[in-house]
């Protein structure tokens, strides 16, 4: 399964591809501009954006993501409350899982698992 992770935080984004480097593709982006180069340059099957970008609203992102591939998987990833965002009406319909940080990745990986 080919994974890109999005996190203006690369120190985080990079520990969790480290993690799922074992059994996945995984590449990182630091932007929005890195992130929609990504998805123009190679097909990817999951998206975990971070909510909270500088440039953009993570929700924003995440649709602009799946308007170039239209089958992504979005897995929205955040420090704040995770019941706040799963409030979020334009949350709910854009992403199809929410991980709360710092991610567990046992729980990651075993949605990874049902997905692929």
């Amino acid at each position: 399964m080919k994974v890109l992770i999005v996190d203006d935080n690369e120190v985080a984004a990079e520990l969790l591809a480290e993690l799922l480097e074992d059994e996945h593709v995984v590449r990182t982006a630091c932007s929005t501009a890195q992130a929609l180069l990504a998805v123009k340059e190679e097909h990817f099957d999951v998206a975990l954006v971070d909510i909270r970008l500088p440039e953009v609203l993570g929700e924003v992102l995440a649709r602009q993501l799946r308007s170039v591939l239209p089958a992504l998987v979005l897995i929205a990833v955040t420090a704040n409350s995770l019941q706040e965002i799963q409030d979020s009406e334009s949350c709910a319909t854009t992403f199809s899982y929410f991980l709360q940080k710092p991610v567990h990745f046992e729980e990651l990986a075993a949605y990874l698992r049902r997905l692929g």
